[in-house]
């Protein structure tokens, strides 16, 4: 099959029956996006546009819409659905910003929305639209929908978009996703009674996740993080297994390459408790996972240096996100570590930064996808 050779935005208005006002309200949508630093999309979850291949995210809206928050600078959240259709109250609910499939939006009390076409991608919308839709026309129909009165997040989005669909990139996330897809890609099937799995340990971690009263795709997002489930892989550093157990931590428990895919969990799960009962009791729970998992990268004693950097800058040292991990970063930096409170030394700072943030996002892809 050919790709078309021209890339065509086509724009279609959703409906509604809303009351029409004389002075619409300030839009204020790539603001609040800017501020929150999220961009929230929702995604079918399909063999095409979301779904989870050998642990990994895989999707054509799903890596579209990543290359659109980078774009903006923020940060992506993905909200899954399995449904051809979702209610605006639920869009509503959720505070989303894009539709990135094709779903149908229902009105609230008004059944199925009805669609009417636009003559231009720039055509003023009026204040009786309630939800926009902006095609990418090429072998099969892809949209992205925003509420019609997003006109500053529109604004932005629709250039973008123009832009975007010109690029070699673009191209070849067609290619790969919809004209010449893998046929290996298997997908998920959360109606089934056998599922696919993340991961042929996945017994294991969910046997072993129950020692720290964690989610069991946490422990799976740790796992990929660290061997992409491979059980027999070592660093240049001489961690080794899927848990990548450095080898003070691999001799402590007794594990060579050689042991069994559970006894390598197991030994990481032990050392994950016991980095657990060296961080402060006032680390709440909500917060303490990511702090934990800080410490499995770097070591605690550096973490407990960012929280008294934290202190010291006006930060809260009980918060991960924007609070003690932006301090942590500071201890790549000579001049810092001289500091009288920084007891560990010198750290790679960044590494743990994306360490954690790259955990957390890949939990949410799991928890997304993956019953």
């Amino acid at each position: 099959m050919k790709l078309p050779s021209k890339i065509s935005l086509v724009l279609c208005l959703v409906v509604c029956t809303c009351a029409c006002v004389k002075t619409p309200p300030e839009d204020l949508s790539l603001q609040n996006i800017r501020d929150q630093n999220e961009l929230t999309v929702l995604i079918r979850a399909n063999s095409s546009d979301y779904f989870i291949h050998r642990g990994f995210p895989k999707g054509f809206q799903l890596e579209l819409t990543q290359l659109f928050a980078d774009y903006l600078g923020v940060d992506l959240r993905i909200i899954s659905t399995e449904d051809s259709e979702v209610s605006f109250q639920f869009i509503l609910d959720e505070h989303i910003d894009i539709i990135a499939s094709n779903i149908a939006i229902t009105e609230i009390g008004h059944g199925r929305a009805s669609t009417s076409s636009a003559t231009s991608p720039r055509q003023r919308r009026t204040d009786k639209k309630l939800f926009c839709f902006t095609s990418f026309e090429t072998e099969r129909s892809m949209s992205w929908g925003i509420l019609c009165s997003a006109d500053s997040l529109a604004n932005v989005m629709i250039p973008w978009m123009d832009s975007i669909a010109q690029t070699r990139t673009f191209t070849n996330l067609c290619l790969k996703y919809h004209i010449q897809p893998r046929k290996s890609y298997p997908q998920c099937d959360t109606t089934s009674q056998n599922p696919c799995l993340l991961s042929p340990y996945d017994d294991a971690i969910k046997k072993h996740a129950e020692r720290l009263d964690w989610d069991w795709r946490l422990l799976a997002a740790l796992i990929y993080q660290e061997s992409n489930f491979y059980p027999h892989v070592e660093s240049w550093a001489g961690a080794i297994g899927l848990m990548q157990l450095m080898p003070d931590v691999a001799e402590k428990y007794d594990i060579t390459l050689e042991s069994s895919a559970d006894e390598q969990i197991l030994a990481g799960v032990k050392h994950l408790q016991g980095i657990d009962k060296l961080l402060p009791n006032e680390i709440p729970k909500s917060e303490r996972i990511a702090f934990m998992l800080a410490s499995y990268n770097v070591g605690a004693g550096h973490i407990l240096d960012a929280r008294r950097l934290a202190v010291k800058n006006g930060k809260n040292p009980n918060i991960w996100f924007d609070h003690v991990d932006v301090e942590l970063l500071k201890k790549s930096d000579p001049t810092i570590v001289r500091d009288s409170i920084i007891r560990h030394g010198y750290a790679r700072g960044e590494e743990t930064y994306n360490f954690v943030r790259d955990i957390f996002a890949r939990w949410g892809h799991y928890r997304n996808l993956i019953p």
